[in-house]
């Protein structure tokens, strides 16, 4: 597999996609400080390209092609990876469980569209 072939438009629509949910998700967060909000955009800029690239070579592995193809690895990965990691650290810091479900919630749906862009985009 060359980890190069991937749509790219697909990547960076997914990564917009990312921003512009956790923007609307977070839209109660304030924050006066201009420096820390770039350096927060940039952060999850980073990371909403990891995501989308990591997608995008998931759904090229699994030959996912499908709406229900992309579906399903966008689920099982947002489930099964970041929703069990994330409920395995909310438990052993002593989180609040509301906590987690209003951000794991949110990743998941991230990933989970991330996956269907990736396959509606081949």
């Amino acid at each position: 597999m060359n980890p190069t072939n991937v749509n790219l438009v697909a990547i960076v629509l997914a990564v917009i996609v990312n921003l512009i949910l956790g923007a609307a998700w977070n839209s109660k967060q304030k924050s006066s400080d201009k420096t820390k909000i770039r350096e927060n955009y940039l952060i999850t800029t980073i990371t909403a390209f990891v995501l989308a690239y990591s997608m995008a070579l998931l759904i090229k592995t699994t030959n996912a092609y499908t709406f229900f193809g992309g579906l399903k690895v966008g689920l099982v990965t947002g489930v099964g990876v970041v929703g069990a990691t994330t409920l395995a650290d909310y438990v052993q810091t002593g989180k609040p469980i509301r906590l987690f479900l209003i951000n794991s919630v949110h990743q998941i749906l991230n990933v989970v569209i991330a996956g269907l862009i990736m396959v509606a985009l081949p």
